[in-house]
């Protein structure tokens, strides 16, 4: 992979928590729309995917690119399903500037005496949030490599693999 696959493989990992965020945000205030929406994209992703193999069998070059782009609407929308939920049942709270300063003043006496840090209210609603964002970020990692396996199965030969 060269600098260019390299930049993109980053800017896209730096994409994920902020989808995370901006699914986890508006679910909080509208989660039935919130929802509407994630189906659409997953709809609109296996649109491109079967669109993208149509274009692909005609040896258009438009194809592959279409079968990228519906793999990445369909790992990025189906575990945001459960970045609603969460939401909805209020396990990840809100969270203000102030709670992120708090996790900073926590991490910095952890470092000055790592046996009489306490972690404060704020500190551990910033750390629920990025529990949150991190499981999803993994539900991604998790679907998007048994797609590729799937894919890779149903893209070899007959035969291939006694």
């Amino acid at each position: 992979m060269g600098p260019v696959g390299w930049s993109v493989f980053v800017l896209v990992q730096a994409f994920l928590p902020l989808v995370g965020l901006a699914v986890l945000h508006l679910a909080r205030s509208r989660p039935r729309a919130v929802a509407v929406g994630i189906g659409a994209v997953i709809a609109a992703g296996f649109a491109a995917i079967w669109l993208g193999g149509q274009l692909a069998s005609a040896d258009l070059p438009a194809g592959g690119t279409l079968l990228a782009v519906g793999l990445a609407l369909v790992v990025l929308g189906f575990p945001a399903f459960g970045l609603v939920a969460a939401a909805c049942d209020g396990e990840v709270p809100a969270v203000a500037w102030a709670d992120w300063g708090e996790l900073a003043r926590l991490l910095a006496r952890f470092l000055a005496d790592p046996f009489s840090a306490k972690p404060t209210d704020g500190a551990r609603r910033v750390a629920r949030l990025l529990a949150t964002l991190l499981t999803y970020w993994v539900a991604c990692w998790l679907l998007a490599t048994a797609l590729a396996v799937v894919l890779h199965l149903l893209a070899s030969p007959p035969g291939t693999l006694r």
